[in-house]
């Protein structure tokens, strides 16, 4: 009887472990879009093939090059405003240049890091419309 009860515990523990695995999964799961994957489009001048490659393997240009531009990743990466660089901040969250990121520094240095979203609205540039285009992109 009491094998059997330890039995039971364990089926339990292990339906609890494999239930807190699969939700952390589908919280964590790449998105389900299109692979970013570049491909190599191959030479695009034609003249630059033999005659006979030139005329039996015609290259699409405007193929090729959208082949060839640099692919995205489908997630945006998010920026921690506590520990991002200047040049960090610059260049990746919209709407701050040099001298903004500058200034987000500079506030964070001398007060300290930021707790919440609403907290970068002290900083001279930054209002409601440019703190709701980075939201999405913002880290704690």
């Amino acid at each position: 009887m009491k094998q059997r009860k330890e039995e039971q515990i364990l089926i339990a523990l292990a339906m609890i472990i494999c239930g807190v695995l699969i939700a952390f999964n589908a919280v964590n799961a790449p998105s389900l879009g299109a692979p970013a994957v570049i491909q190599a489009a191959g030479p695009t001048d034609p003249a630059t093939l033999g005659t006979d490659d030139a005329q039996t393997n015609p290259v699409d240009t405007k193929q090729s090059a959208a082949q060839t531009r640099s692919v995205r990743p489908a997630r945006p990466e998010f920026v921690n405003v506590n520990t991002a660089s200047e040049e960090e901040l610059a260049e990746r969250l919209p709407g701050i240049g040099p001298a903004l990121a500058a200034r987000i520094v500079e506030y964070r240095e001398l007060h300290g890091d930021f707790l919440a979203p609403e907290d970068l609205l002290e900083v001279k540039g930054i209002g409601e419309k440019k703190l709701e285009n980075m939201l999405p992109l913002l880290a704690f």
